[in-house]
C-alpha cells in the first residue's frame, strides 16, 4: 500500500498552475515576473513631468516626480541646474521658485536663459540651518511655490563660543581686542527632517530638490540621483525610486543643447601618445 494514500494527512500533490489564468492576471497587470520591467500603474503618468531628455524620462517611465522629495547627489556645478531646467520651467507656470541657501550670487542673465522668468524667484540666503529648513517647510506648504531649492553643504549651525563655555574676549599687549570667531558647523538633514520637509511638498503639491554632497547618508526620498561628469554630459545614478528598480548609467548627452560645454570628440585621424607606444611595441615584436 502506498504510504501517503494510508496517511490521511499526506497533503495532496500541487496542481499544475493554469497558463490561460496567468496570461490573463498579466493582462490585468496583476502579476509581475521579475525579467521584466515594472508596469506602470493608471494615473501615475500624471505624478510625473517630463524632463524632455529623452534618455531620463524613458528610463523613469516618464519624468521627474511632480510632488515629493528629491534628493541629488553631486559635486557642485557639475550641471545639475542644466539638468532641471526643463522640468523647474513647466513646473512653474504661475508659481514661484525658491531658493534657499545657494553656494554663489545668482545671476539673473543665466536664470534667463533657461526661460525662467526672474519675477518668479524667492532667494532666501544668509540664514541660519533651522531658519533655512524652516522656510523650506513654509514655502511648500504654502502651495505657491512650484519648487524649493536647498544646498545642504551651506546649511550651516552656527555656534556662539561664550555659550559653549569657551574663551571670552581678552585684550592682547598692543590693547586690541581679540574676540573668538563665531563657528559654524555643517549638519546635513537628518530623517526626521526629510519626512517633515516630504509631507509638506506633498501638502503643497510642490517639489523638496535638495542638492547633496556625493556619498552622502541615505534619506527616504521619492527619487534619489547621484550625478557623474562626463564629456559629453551627466551620467545618472538613480540608488532609489518610487515603483521600479534601482537604474545606473543612464547617460545624458548635453552636446545637443549647448555643445560649448562639452569636450569635443577627438578625430578618428588622431592617435594618442600612450596608444602610439603601444602600436610601436606590437610592432617590434
Amino acid at each position: 500500500m502506498n504510504k501517503s494514500t494510508a496517511n490521511p494527512k499526506a497533503k495532496p500533490a500541487d496542481k499544475p498552475l493554469n497558463a490561460a489564468l496567468l496570461q490573463e492576471l498579466q493582462q490585468r497587470q496583476q502579476i509581475w515576473r521579475a525579467s521584466e520591467p515594472l508596469p506602470i500603474a493608471k494615473g501615475v503618468t500624471a505624478e510625473l513631468e517630463p524632463s524632455r531628455y529623452p534618455e531620463l524620462d524613458n528610463a523613469l517611465n516618464g519624468g521627474l516626480p511632480k510632488q515629493g522629495l528629491m534628493l541629488i547627489n553631486s559635486l557642485f556645478a557639475l550641471g545639475e541646474i542644466r539638468l532641471l531646467q526643463h522640468y523647474l520651467r513647466q513646473r512653474l507656470q504661475d508659481r514661484l521658485l525658491a531658493i534657499i541657501a545657494p553656494p554663489q550670487q545668482l545671476s539673473s542673465d543665466a536664470w534667463a536663459a533657461m526661460g525662467i522668468n526672474i519675477d518668479q524667484l524667492l532667494l532666501i540666503s544668509d540664514t541660519q540651518r533651522d531658519e533655512s529648513l524652516w522656510s523650506a517647510e513654509q514655502c511648500l506648504q504654502s502651495g505657491r511655490c512650484a519648487a524649493v531649492l536647498l544646498w545642504e553643504e551651506l546649511l550651516q549651525e552656527g555656534k556662539s563660543p561664550d555659550r559653549q563655555g569657551k574663551k571670552r574676549a581678552v585684550t592682547n599687549r598692543q590693547g586690541h581686542i581679540n574676540r573668538p570667531a563665531n563657528r559654524s558647523i555643517n549638519k546635513p538633514i537628518n530623517m526626521a527632517e526629510a519626512k517633515r520637509l516630504k509631507l509638506a511638498a506633498e501638502a503643497g503639491s510642490s517639489t523638496m530638490i535638495v542638492f547633496r554632497k556625493p556619498h552622502s547618508a541615505k534619506l527616504a526620498a521619492d527619487l534619489h540621483i547621484e550625478l557623474e561628469a562626463k564629456p559629453r554630459g551627466l551620467c545618472l545614478h538613480i540608488p532609489k525610486r518610487q515603483r521600479g528598480w534601482p537604474l545606473r548609467n543612464i547617460h545624458i548627452d548635453f552636446s545637443r543643447d549647448w555643445p560649448e560645454l562639452c569636450v569635443p570628440k577627438r578625430p578618428q585621424n588622431v592617435i594618442s601618445l600612450a596608444g602610439k607606444r603601444q602600436a610601436g611595441k606590437q610592432r617590434a615584436h
